[in-house]
């Protein structure tokens, strides 16, 4: 397609247009406004990036959720001061890292007739409300996805490779980007652990036994990783143990905010239905190309996506705060 990059700046131009007003607008949601003032905290030397500090009265010491996303905003906050705009442009630049993470997974999942479409990714993320609205209210989840999609970049990477040093250094990176994508949110990152499973499941570019092999060598790149930071950062056991106590198992065993552990599938499927509309109107545009097909791609997708949603069924802590 030529002149694709037109289609980006609308697209673009789409998103802010949707998104803008309630980014760069005051007001935040509660759980955002913590995170954005215990990293100017950090930032301006109040607590450590293992035990982060709210206020002397509420979370002195805050160990809800790893330290990674709140440690990296607060490196926005030593650069460009104490600004509301501060955590805005931060949450901005992880979704822009996002998008650009997205296009190169596009362009190593389609065929060469289709790699000008780079924009319609995009697109369909657009269309996902809860994307702009932790957009707009500095989720951690913002920090996570980057780390989660370059993960699933990296896995398919490992898939083009023919020389083996170079497909284990691929896996070894994408374990480490989970590793990250768990300092900054937790387990919920841990889901592209799956996907070239799913590629040896549905696919032909490898067998399912090949599939669990390379898994399990993003595996080992995940624990690695782990070992290391508790021989260098033994301040992080304790940490992460708090963290474990405080927000998994009581998640699981006390909290409850719905009353069906199904919950979130319905809430799931509501959100993507402008997403799935849209690509049913691309299948039925492209349909011409019978060389092309994306059915294998879509189902590896399809299934990761559903990994990182159904393992939430286990606690009844489920939530959408857009609706």
């Amino acid at each position: 397609m030529k002149n694709s990059w037109v289609y980006l700046l609308l697209v673009f131009a789409l998103f802010l247009g949707i998104n803008a007003p309630s980014l760069f607008s005051e007001g935040m949601f509660m759980d955002g406004l913590i995170y954005a003032t215990i990293s100017r905290n950090l930032a301006e030397g109040k607590g450590t990036f293992w035990d982060l500090f709210f206020s002397e009265t509420y979370f002195k010491h805050f160990y809800e959720h790893p330290p990674l996303a709140i440690g990296l905003e607060s490196m926005f906050f030593s650069v460009l001061g104490n600004s509301l705009l501060v955590e805005r442009f931060y949450s901005f630049f992880t979704f822009l890292i996002s998008g650009f993470i997205l296009i190169k997974i596009w362009k190593e999942l389609v065929v060469e007739e289709l790699k000008s479409f780079y924009w319609l990714p995009l697109l369909v993320l657009t269309t996902i409300g809860v994307v702009g609205w932790s957009m707009a209210n500095n989720m951690l989840e913002n920090t996570m996805m980057v780390f989660v999609l370059l993960s699933f970049y990296l896995a398919i990477k490992s898939l083009r490779e023919e020389k083996l040093p170079n497909m284990v250094i691929y896996l070894l990176l994408a374990g480490f980007s989970l590793f990250l994508g768990f300092l900054s949110k937790g387990f919920v990152a841990l889901f592209p652990l799956t996907t070239l499973f799913y590629y040896g499941l549905f696919s032909k570019k490898i067998t399912i036994i090949d599939g669990v092999k390379k898994s399990l060598i993003v595996l080992f790149g995940f624990l690695f990783s782990f070992g290391i930071l508790f021989i260098f950062f033994p301040q992080a056991i304790d940490s992460l143990s708090i963290y474990f106590h405080n927000q998994v198992e009581n998640s699981i065993k006390n909290v409850s905010t719905v009353s069906s552990r199904f919950w979130i599938l319905g809430s799931l499927f509501q959100q993507l239905i402008p997403a799935f509309l849209l690509l049913i109107i691309s299948i039925l545009i492209t349909k011409k190309h019978k060389e092309i097909n994306v059915s294998e791609n879509a189902k590896v997708v399809l299934s990761v996506g559903l990994s990182g949603v159904l393992p939430i069924l286990i606690s009844l802590k489920q939530r959408d705060f857009t609706s």
